[in-house]
């Protein structure tokens, strides 16, 4: 009975020390952080908006944490698979996620959601507010969105356009395009901005819904066109497309952009991040890169307290939005 009993003590005890040792163990790592290369997951798959301002983002950071960070691709759910992976991680800081509206505002009011977008969160950081082009092939009948219109209602149901992340914030804004045209048109999902680009030079849908980044070079190339913006204002570099306010249609989202980490991430880690992330925001090389990659025109900073209230608020925005277009879960 005595040796079963001290047994016991010294497992007890043995015990103790080591949640003692690991107590040490993440107050250093708080200290030192980063020691090891960290990882951003991308929600989508490679070639979008999203997965472009990822791994330009993770080319700089070195210069300001002294470690590399590798970007994983885990797409599906419109998003949600890779945001749910990232939150479910050990909130150490090494596993960070890229922030896009969709998973975070619409999706979760259209689809089950494993975790809540606002409370298990901390949006870190903001890069940019893009926009949303409706575009068709360069060889399409249709030069705006009153042509785009008039079409759809004289063959409705025939058109197609293509969408990533079904559910999602570029969703949203053509379904609320829709309902203001008065028009019926079917929607073909599709993984990533890439592959609605792709799906559109391939001619398998009529139009779909890009940023300008993921447009940039097939608009330049001649092989796409843009009917117009909805955003508030036109856009700089494509200062000839108008916005869908002034073709009539009124409808004005963007998509935010930057990157998030589990809630329980510690206070002083987060501040790390957010403090390194704006100096890679500034940095002259990485604002060369997005320029390069169309991400120029859509730079927008947010720290981490305004990001959580734009977030925030966006969700709060879209629940009537879904509501009104009978989509909510």
């Amino acid at each position: 009975m005595k040796k079963a009993l001290m047994i016991l003590m010294v497992a007890l005890m043995a015990g103790g020390m080591a949640l003692w040792a690991g107590g040490q163990q993440e107050a250093e790592s708080a200290e030192s952080y980063p020691s090891k290369p960290m990882t951003l997951v991308v929600e989508y798959n490679a070639g979008g908006s999203t997965d472009m301002l990822g791994r330009a983002i993770a080319s700089i950071i070195p210069k300001y944490m002294s470690q590399p960070m590798v970007v994983v691709n885990k797409p599906g759910g419109s998003g949600m698979i890779g945001v749910d992976y990232v939150l479910k991680s050990n909130p150490d800081g090494y596993t960070l996620g890229t922030t896009s509206s969709g998973p975070f505002t619409t999706v979760p009011l259209t689809q089950q959601s494993p975790y809540d977008p606002i409370e298990d969160v901390v949006f870190i950081a903001n890069f940019t507010l893009g926009p949303i082009a409706i575009c068709v092939p360069a060889d399409a009948p249709w030069n705006d969105l009153n042509d785009l219109v008039k079409d759809a209602k004289a063959n409705p149901g025939k058109l197609i356009y293509g969408q990533n992340a079904p559910g999602g914030t570029t969703h949203m804004a053509m379904e609320t395009f829709r309902a203001a045209a008065g028009i019926d048109m079917k929607m073909i999902p599709y993984n990533s901005g890439s592959e609605v680009a792709a799906a559109l030079l391939g001619g398998h849908v009529n139009t779909g819904t890009l940023s300008p980044a993921e447009a940039a070079e097939h608009v330049k190339a001649g092989t796409l066109k843009m009917l117009g913006v909805f955003n508030a204002e036109r856009m700089t570099d494509y200062p000839d497309v108008k916005t869908a306010v002034e073709q009539g249609y009124d409808v004005q989202i963007a998509v935010p952009k930057g990157v998030f980490a589990p809630a329980a991430l510690d206070p002083a880690k987060i501040k790390m991040l957010e403090e390194a992330l704006e100096k890679v925001y500034n940095d002259e090389e990485f604002v060369a890169i997005a320029k390069k990659i169309g991400l120029g025109p859509e730079l927008y900073w947010m720290n981490m307290e305004d990001s959580q209230k734009f977030m925030s608020g966006m969700y709060n925005a879209m629940k009537p939005v879904v509501e009104s277009l009978g989509l909510g879960n």
